[in-house]
């Protein structure tokens, strides 16, 4: 599972949130923008969390919580700096896991530059994330809010497109999101509609799935999955209640058969 926690925490409902959690499931769960890393625990009571060093300019760090009864550390959880383009931004986070049965895999929890301005560094992180991969060749899931928001004269479409790409050739596939949004943004109106965007993008080393037909599919939750999508209108008179309470991006989750490697 992966979510951006919008700064983490604020006026955050908690319990709301840790509610959420628990009705998903999950097994492992990659946060961003976590400003307590304290705060992290009550929201996966029982799991084992780690936090990322680096956070960027604004402190915004990376935590992965896993539950100890299914999963071991195998070397200490690490921040790969390169990416964090000499600390302006957040670095990927890094945490090697075993299962039960001594499979072991990478789960990599990213944060890239935001912003549609922010593109051109992007394009350089996907190229140093790119290396990242290339030199842990154990299987990987690769997660969290790639700010795959598109640039000036490109389209969301075209920067997963590219983002695919050089993926691709470390290795990884992208896995779809089933109602094709993860977040949602105030759009260009500023009255109280909000648009759906696809910024959190969950990828896995091919192997991993080589057998599955479909691929499996991410699931968004929160207002992702109540409006499928769609706009709608969160105004302080008629507030959307998983908006307000936690986050404009949605937690995700994908169920994955356990790696038989």
């Amino acid at each position: 599972m992966t979510w951006n926690l919008r700064n983490y925490p604020g006026d955050h409902d908690r319990v709301w949130m840790e509610r959420q959690i628990a009705a998903m499931r999950p097994d492992v769960v990659a946060f961003q923008e976590v400003l307590d890393p304290s705060a992290v625990a009550p929201l996966v009571p029982g799991f084992e969390v780690v936090v990322s060093e680096g956070g960027g300019r604004n402190a915004q760090h990376l935590a992965v919580a896993y539950d100890p009864a299914l999963l071991d550390p195998v070397e200490p959880a690490h921040d790969e700096i390169v990416i964090s383009l000499g600390g302006e931004v957040r670095p990927a986070f890094v945490v090697p896991l075993r299962t039960r049965e001594g499979r072991t895999f990478d789960l990599v929890a990213v944060h890239l530059k935001a912003t549609a301005q922010g593109h051109p560094l992007r394009q350089e992180q996907w190229q140093r994330l790119h290396r990242v991969l290339l030199a842990r060749p154990r299987p990987r899931i690769v997660l969290g809010d790639f700010n795959a928001a598109g640039g000036p004269g490109i389209t969301p479409e075209r920067e997963r497109a590219a983002v695919d790409a050089i993926l691709e050739s470390a290795g990884m596939v992208r896995l779809p999101a089933e109602h094709g949004c993860t977040a949602y943004w105030h759009g260009r109106r500023y009255d109280a509609w909000l648009e759906p965007s696809e910024l959190d993008l969950v990828y896995v080393s091919r192997d991993w799935i080589r057998h599955s037909d479909p691929l499996p599919s991410s699931r968004s939750g929160s207002h992702c999955k109540v409006h499928r999508c769609g706009p709608f209108r969160s105004s302080e008179a008629y507030p959307e209640a998983s908006y307000m309470r936690a986050s404009d991006h949605c937690p995700m989750l994908v169920a994955l058969p356990w790696p038989s490697w």
